[in-house]
């Protein structure tokens, strides 16, 4: 059995943070029915197409989809008319948990805003994340990770300390965000299970942000200045936390602290620095840390990547691969705890894909499906919810639903 079965999730939210997180809850075994757009769906389906171009790949196999929007059906439906919101607020009343990411002023507008789904369904978890926190001057405004990462001061922290600032590349505080949402869900269901209580469940990209550099703001807050920009390393651990180049890749260190220094020289061949009183201690050895950079830059240029790490794994110190996406795909230690896994879906064959960060011992969750086309399952859940077949004709000839081949 899995641990959230029986649970029924309506998911209008769009992009990355909603998606993200009911992806997590299905993963679980709750019942998520994503309800799209009529015409062309989920935004993610619109920037796979541009990614790819004219000759793409179909639009399930697109990365963001792949990821965050496994493990569903999907309805195409128009909520703007009456029949569409008439149908929604049908789901609405037998499910669970109610997810969208709408603006305040569309969400009123759409009919979808807190006091009118809590009222068709007081049961009902109203999970509503936002960019930057629905209260504020921004309140209303769109957000994107990008935004966040800049007003976070994220950008600020990362790379040399006369470079322009820099972005993450991956979408770091919409997963986070979307960690976050789901962990609240969950807190509301279980409170829900005590005392029959409904609720609403808030989050943002900000908020998510702020929490994942805790550290560095309060260092700020507490003593005015800023921590220096990370480059090879980062900087809230003194000492030698930071990347090294090696003969054919980099390596990371996460620090040496005194009981690891022998065993560190050893496995690099520098024993004659050992007992140095430049390097001999943690204080001596930030207090000179230019010059044992130095001279460590040049040792490391020495052997391959692979070589160092398995030497200094063997020395048990505390040291990684700087990884490509590739090699991160063959690692036998990803791989071995699932994070990275192989599914046989029916229709496209085995594929590869991310799996769960999580693990429940006696009750794990399932990869049961890939992404849905859009409007996929139409038909199937309008039926799940009694409609008749000349009623879903009728809705289509309204065009309150729609569909797409599969690919």
């Amino acid at each position: 059995m899995l641990p959230l079965e029986g649970i029924k999730v309506v998911d209008l939210s769009v992009g990355v943070l909603g998606p993200a997180a009911t992806t997590m809850l299905a993963d679980w075994g709750a019942e998520v029915i994503k309800v799209e757009e009529r015409h062309h769906g989920d935004v993610m389906r619109g920037l796979a197409a541009a990614a790819f171009g004219v000759n793409s790949p179909p639009v399930n196999s697109y990365a963001s989809f792949l990821a965050w929007d496994r493990n569903r059906r999907s309805i195409a439906l128009d909520i703007t008319k009456p029949k569409g919101r008439e149908i929604l607020s049908k789901m609405v009343k037998s499910s669970d948990v109610f997810v969208q990411n709408f603006r305040p002023s569309a969400s009123v507008k759409l009919k979808i805003d807190y006091e009118t789904i809590s009222k068709e369904n007081p049961r009902i978890i109203y999970a509503w994340p936002s960019g930057f926190g629905h209260k504020g001057p921004k309140g209303d405004k769109p957000a994107f990770d990008l935004l966040i990462q800049a007003m976070s001061g994220f950008m600020r922290q990362v790379g040399d300390p006369d470079d322009q600032p820099f972005t993450s590349g991956p979408f770091i505080f919409d997963t986070a965000a979307a960690m976050a949402l789901a962990c609240g869900i969950m807190t509301a269901l279980y409170v829900r299970e005590r005392t029959g209580i409904g609720q609403k469940v808030e989050t943002s990209l900000l908020g998510a942000a702020i929490f994942a550099q805790a550290n560095y703001i309060n260092y700020n807050l507490l003593t005015g200045n800023l921590l220096p920009r990370s480059s090879r390393g980062q900087t809230m651990i003194a000492g030698l936390s930071m990347t090294f180049k090696t003969k054919d890749g980099w390596l990371a260190m996460a620090g040496v602290p005194d009981q690891r220094w022998p065993g560190f020289c050893r496995a690099l061949g520098i024993q004659h620095i050992m007992e140095d009183p430049k390097f001999k201690t943690s204080n001596s050895r930030i207090a000179n840390r230019d010059d044992l950079v130095a001279l460590l830059d040049k040792v490391f240029l020495t052997k391959s990547r692979d070589e160092w790490v398995k030497l200094l794994e063997e020395a048990d110190q505390m040291v990684a691969p700087v990884n490509t996406y590739a090699e991160l795909a063959a690692d036998p230690q990803a791989l071995a705890n699932g994070y990275i896994c192989q599914f046989d879906d029916p229709v496209k064959g085995p594929t590869k894909l991310t799996g769960m960060p999580v693990e429940l011992s006696k009750t794990p969750g399932k990869i049961r499906c890939l992404p849905p086309d859009l409007g996929e399952h139409t038909n199937e859940i309008l039926q799940d919810f009694g409609y008749s077949w000349e009623e879903i004709a009728q809705f289509t000839s309204d065009e309150v639903v729609g569909f797409a081949a599969r690919s």
